[in-house]
């Protein structure tokens, strides 16, 4: 029950984070005291584990507060750090009875692979696409860097079609961070101020980082532990090793 309720809020929450890139407090509150609400009437922190109970809780505030480390490093949102919490509500221990991964650890092992696929596919439209583009670039390391986590757009679009797409080259200056916090109308002024400085014209290219959504990630990823459980992981983990997980 707990579950299906924080996979349901989360999933409305993911709607306010795609659209504003942030999502509302009220919402958050209101969906926290729904799973705690649920979990305790049915007793989600009973559910059966390999481990004590007191290990997979320990770990999974250890995540949470790491995760909240990189939102105060400005790295990831506070909208992250609430949707986990709201996972944490609702699965507390594991996210399928006789798990032996912590909840949120499964979950963000899922959150990690469908990352991992954007930047690969990233890499690859980069590499066959944009070839020129990056071979301007003034480093191999800015190469490598932006050929995974960038894309180039022509200094016009940012204002004609502004959008979730965040400058990470502007008037000479290469960075490969940006601030989360602005708004497209903010990102387009920037964009504006470059022009009227005369460092960039309109139809220069200018390499920029596409501001993902985390949240309906972290939903689709929490749907998936759900459904798998952490068994993919472990296979995983184990081949790595060289070992086999026994049925």
């Amino acid at each position: 029950m707990p579950a299906i309720v924080a996979a349901l809020g989360l999933s409305l929450l993911s709607i306010e984070d795609i659209k504003r890139r942030e999502i509302d407090e009220k919402h958050v509150a209101a969906l926290l005291v729904a799973t705690i609400i649920s979990s305790l009437v049915s007793r989600s922190w009973d559910t059966r584990t390999v481990l004590p109970s007191k290990v997979y809780v320990v770990i999974n505030i250890v995540l949470i507060l790491g995760v909240s480390l990189a939102a105060l490093m400005g790295t990831l949102g506070w909208g992250d750090v609430a949707a986990l919490l709201v996972i944490f509500t609702a699965s507390p221990l594991v996210v399928k009875p006789g798990s032996f991964l912590p909840s949120l650890m499964v979950v963000l092992f899922y959150y990690l692979g469908a990352m991992f696929i954007y930047v690969a596919v990233n890499a690859l439209i980069n590499i066959i696409r944009h070839r020129g583009e990056l071979r301007k670039l003034p480093s191999w390391k800015l190469r490598l860097v932006y050929t995974l986590i960038g894309r180039p757009r022509r200094a016009r679009d940012f204002i004609e079609k502004p959008g979730w797409w965040y400058p990470l080259s502007l008037c000479g200056r290469y960075r490969i961070r940006f601030d989360i916090n602005l708004d497209p109308p903010d990102i387009a002024k920037e964009v504006r101020k470059a022009l009227r400085k005369g460092c960039i014209e309109r139809d220069d290219v200018i390499w920029s980082s596409y501001g993902i959504p985390a949240i309906p990630l972290l939903t689709a990823a929490y749907v998936s532990a759900l459904l798998l459980g952490d068994r993919p992981i472990l296979i995983f983990m184990l081949k790595i090793i060289g070992l086999r997980i026994v049925k």
